[in-house]
């Protein structure tokens, strides 16, 4: 809690008087009733919502622990960004495969945990934002589907149809390949796609709205336009004005 204390304190100096910056305030969401109470502590004014890492210690996010802090979110309209932490697989310690591979599938469990423990159902106001275009959840939206109609061990009865919970989700379109975003625009809806570039980092990108450009423009915009605007203002709450 201290660190986080001092993370978010860091940000809210950052971006003080700044006229168009605004932030995530930061939640240690593998501690659930610490992440509460670092939420309770932030306030309003330039935090536009949270970020948090899942995956790696995390408990299930389907766990009751966290029902107060989504409840919270829920009623505070406020967006929670999921950004996966380092999968606790020794397997993908060769070759890069804890970014290559584990990252994308640690979005996939935590989005996963949401989806089939009725989080999203349960919280009708929640609004999670996965990145990475979503990991690998498009691969395997059908496959959870199917899962569900055919009733197998331990996945409860869905109070939201699969494909109904996953469009609940916003998405980045950081999927470097044109035609994974549009799959992204299939899955989740273009309206739920917002412009990722992971900058400063290596797998991010120098043009985020490049693969979005190759999606057929819908409304007389194009998807890319969509999700730098319209899209990060229903995501965040904030027109940028």
């Amino acid at each position: 809690m201290e660190w986080a204390a001092a993370v978010n304190t860091g940000l809210a100096s950052r971006i003080k008087g700044h006229t168009r910056l605004r932030a995530l305030a930061y939640l240690p969401l593998h501690d659930p009733a610490a992440a509460l109470r670092v939420y309770r502590t932030i306030g309003d004014g330039e935090w536009v919502g949270v970020v948090a890492g899942a995956g790696g210690r995390c408990p299930s996010l389907a766990d009751p622990g966290y029902e107060p802090l989504w409840q919270a979110l829920d009623a505070d309209g406020r967006a929670l960004m999921l950004h996966p932490a380092q999968s606790p697989d020794y397997r993908l310690a060769d070759f890069y495969l804890h970014n290559l591979l584990g990252n994308p599938v640690e979005t996939a469990v935590a989005a996963a945990q949401l989806v089939f423990g009725n989080v999203l159902a349960r919280h009708p106001a929640l609004k999670v934002v996965l990145v990475h275009g979503g990991g690998v959840v498009p691969a395997l939206a059908g496959r959870w589907a199917r899962g569900v109609e055919t009733a197998r061990p331990g996945v409860p009865e869905q109070e939201l149809a699969v494909r109904d919970a996953l469009r609940r989700f916003w998405v980045d379109g950081l999927t470097h390949d044109a035609m994974m975003a549009r799959a992204l625009v299939e899955l989740f809806g273009a309206d739920r796609i917002l412009l990722g570039s992971d900058w400063p980092f290596p797998m991010g990108t120098d043009d985020p709205a490049g693969a979005l450009n190759g999606c057929p423009a819908l409304a007389g915009a194009s998807v890319a336009a969509k999700a730098a605007t319209a899209n990060a203002a229903a995501a965040f709450g904030w027109s940028g004005e």
